[in-house]
């Protein structure tokens, strides 16, 4: 579309034309630029220009609007390229990529079908119906009438936004709009009021809603305190205080406290703060919006403060009146006394009858208080014999275990060996282990006896301690519950299994002991932990930028990719989820926890089991309702790791009032209506890269069809994640069931939905 010709690009039911323009219809010194307006609109009514910093020459003729030979949509003078989308891919997208302007007044840049650029994603100074403003995203007005460049005025939205097709802007739980007619027809100016009136009669006491990384604006006033909850019982302790939230400083906390009216408080993402912001209980009990903060509350101690008689008006029976201290509180008058249960002043009885009944109940109190005193006495005394009896214990075990260890070494090795030799291993791996042995009494020295300061976790096989060897060595080690069934066989699959397996994104086994009931693997330490550890936490997901989580997205493929194809055995995980990736010290990924995993051997590609374990949320619908398992199983746990670490949500634990039945069920839905890009975690806005995005979107999608013969090869995903031009398949139906509850299906429990409802996350055996 070139200038000198006079073209534009009509929207196909004629409503937004595209084209160059002159700002107010006429030639102007500030130029000519490229624009959206409505068609035949007159004058020109502009909803969003492209080029706003650098316009066209003044003269016309010069320019042109195209698609670059690597797909890129650009804005070009004179060969100087004056403004683009920055989507370029190689030389063969050119003739895959077409622009095309949508009736709402959204321009898009599709590119096999996928959108790789909108311009409802980078607004001007008009907000259309349809459009979204997400964090990171402003209206800012034009510089003057006649210049279309940035101007001073910005509104960067104004009440906590969330990304849902309901209103940007949404109500605290415990307050409500204003005006409700004004927010169903989309004008926020008059903001929120509060539900109820705090420190009233009818609130007793009042709750505080915990809001992480918030902004807001300056506090009321500031002390200085001891401690966090010296900040919230003053906040309680003052009828006017409607938030609070706190900082450390060198020595000592700094109270912030907010008494006006809470205006414009935005989820700020970064840099933001912690708000404590103050409502009653009964205001909250039914919010639907409560799943996204925390509660806290504690009562008043003591009775109310209060400045004049007035104040103690919703506590009859009391009067304001001064305190040792200097503040002022409604004391309760003569005959009644402050309650703490219905936080009011309680009448006293009669003095004369009280004392007769306290006299009646020391009497039979006191026996019992002499005869407990006594026993407890005795109790006492034979712990401290029992303690030194144990520390004595204790030292000879240790004497012991130091003495037999050379004895323990041949023992344990033997034992090993015996499991081989059982049968219970494949033909394969008669041949040994290979991996070193590790003597019980170097790892009881590195994990301090297994502290419970060096306890890293706990699993359905026991718990997991971090060591450190003599020579400064950081090791993690599972300790096998004893007696426990699972425990051995997992222990019997991942000391044959890992020892055979080396590849940079799987966790490295550097040996095993086993000696008595105690069975343990030594592996190498993560010191960032696990990935869901980062994933759902609100503080730390921000660590993750989009190359992060793009990387690991990545590994976690090509790991998967060499237990399927490249390693010397075929090997099926069973159990892949996001607490079973860990992160090395750069993030870099690494598979973990292989003791649901099975080796196909030869051309075998699909078995059949009667013991189902695994994770509800990340089990094939094949696997989980008939035990049919294969490398798609596999394939589709990576699809559910892949929409969870780009989302920011649990597909267990995903909350939308759209009622999606998961984060799958969500995710399709998004990709069917074209808003794949809304399914983004809202800490990526500023480092994500669309095309990247849309990708990870299309192949977790591909990943968890419900046929498993439609969902790709590790191989075929790891080439598309990496490549760029690659063409992607529309996915099918996303396999997502409802969950139904055990008193709903006890009279038919053999239909194939409700077998969900016998899947247990892990089995936990004691020591």
């Amino acid at each position: 579309m070139t200038d000198s010709q006079g073209e534009s690009l009509v929207s196909a039911g004629e409503r937004f034309e595209l084209g160059f323009f002159p700002p107010n219809g006429s030639s102007s010194e500030h130029g000519r630029y490229v624009g959206i307006w409505y068609y035949k609109s007159s004058p020109r009514v502009v909803v969003w220009v492209a080029n706003r910093d650098k316009p066209l020459s003044k003269s016309t003729g010069t320019g042109a609007f195209s698609i670059a030979e690597d797909g890129d949509l650009q804005i070009v003078e004179d060969n100087n390229t004056l403004w683009s989308t920055n989507t370029g891919g190689s030389s063969t997208s050119f003739h895959m990529t077409t622009v095309k302007l949508l009736d709402s007044g959204n321009l898009v840049l599709i590119r096999s079908e996928t959108i790789l650029w909108q311009s409802f994603d980078h607004p001007t100074d008009t907000f259309l119906p349809g459009m979204k403003l997400n964090a990171g995203m402003n209206l800012t007005s034009w510089k003057s009438q006649d210049d279309p460049a940035p101007g001073e005025l910005h509104f960067p939205g104004r009440s906590r936004t969330r990304k849902s097709d309901r209103p940007i802007c949404k109500c605290l739980p415990g307050f409500k709009p204003k005006s409700q007619d004004n927010w169903n027809a989309g004008n926020y100016s008059e903001g929120c009021i509060r539900k109820s009136p705090i420190c009233s009669k009818n609130v007793k006491v009042d709750h505080f809603l915990s809001l992480k990384m918030m902004k807001v604006g300056a506090p009321s006033n500031t002390t200085e305190k001891e401690s966090a909850e010296e900040c919230k019982e003053e906040c309680l302790s003052d009828c006017n205080c409607q938030a609070y939230s706190y900082g450390s400083t060198e020595r000592r906390l700094t109270c912030c406290f907010w008494s006006n009216e809470l205006n414009n408080i935005q989820e700020q993402i970064q840099r933001g703060i912690d708000l404590y912001v103050r409502v009653p209980l009964s205001d909250i009990a039914n919010d639907e919006w409560l799943d996204e903060v925390e509660i806290q509350w504690k009562p008043p101690l003591l009775s109310p403060i209060c400045n004049s008689s007035n104040d103690c008006n919703d506590w009859p029976h009391s009067t304001c009146n001064m305190m040792k201290d200097g503040t002022k509180r409604c004391l309760c008058d003569a005959k009644f006394q402050w309650n703490l249960s219905d936080f009011n002043c309680a009448p006293v009885h009669d003095e004369l009858a009280g004392s007769h009944r306290k006299g009646n109940v020391l009497g039979a109190i006191i026996p019992v208080i002499i005869a407990t005193l006594m026993v407890i006495a005795c109790c006492f005394l034979y712990y401290l014999r029992r303690r030194k009896v144990a520390k004595g214990q204790e030292s000879v075990n240790r004497e012991r275990i130091q003495e037999t260890a050379p004895f323990r070494l041949y023992d344990s090795e033997r034992r090993v060996k015996d499991l081989i030799d059982s049968g219970q291993f494949r033909e394969d791996d008669k041949k040994g282990i290979d991996v070193p042995f590790f003597d019980l009494k170097s790892i009881l020295a590195a994990t301090d006896y297994f502290s419970d300061t060096k306890k890293l976790g706990q699993g359905g096989f026991g718990p997991v301690y971090k060591g450190t060897f003599s020579g400064g060595q950081e090791i993690a080690i599972k300790r096998f519950s004893s007696g426990s069934g699972q425990g051995l066989e997992e222990f019997k699959n991942e000391v044959v299994l890992i020892a055979k397996l080396q590849h940079r994104n799987l966790v490295k086994l550097l040996g095993y002991c086993i000696q008595g009931d105690e069975k343990m693997l030594l592996y190498e330490y993560m010191p960032n932990k696990s990935l869901d550890s980062f994933l759902f936490d609100r503080t730390l997901c921000v660590l993750l930028n989009w190359k992060i989580r793009f990387d690991i997205i990545l590994g976690i493929a090509r790991g998967l990719l060499y237990l399927h194809q490249d390693s010397r055995l075929k090997i099926i995980h069973r159990d892949l989820k996001t607490s079973n990736v860990l992160l090395d010290e750069e993030m870099n990924p690494k598979i973990s926890d292989f003791g649901l995993a099975r080796i196909f051997g030869g051309k075998q590609t699909e078995a059949t089991t009667t013991r189902v374990v695994g994770t509800y949320g990340y089990m094939s619908p094949e696997y989980a309702l008939d035990g049919f398992f294969s490398d798609k199983s596999d394939v589709f746990s990576f699809g559910v790791v892949v929409l969870e670490v780009i989302s920011g949500k649990k597909n267990t634990g995903f909350y939308q009032t759209e009622k999606a039945l998961s984060l799958l069920g969500y995710a399709w839905k998004l990709w069917k209506e074209d808003k794949a890009y809304d399914l983004m975690d809202q800490t990526l806005r500023e480092t994500c890269k669309v095309d990247e995005f849309l990708r990870c979107v299309n192949v977790g999608l591909l990943c968890v069809q419900e046929d498993p013969n439609d969902r790709p090869t590790m191989s075929n995903v790891v080439f598309m994640l990496g490549s760029e031009t690659a063409t992607l398949p529309i996915p099918k139906q996303a396999a997502f069931v409802v969950r139904r509850s055990l008193s709903s299906t006890a009279s038919s429990s053999t239909t194939k939905p409700e077998r969900w409802n016998e899947l247990t996350t892990s089995i936990e055996e004691g020591r």
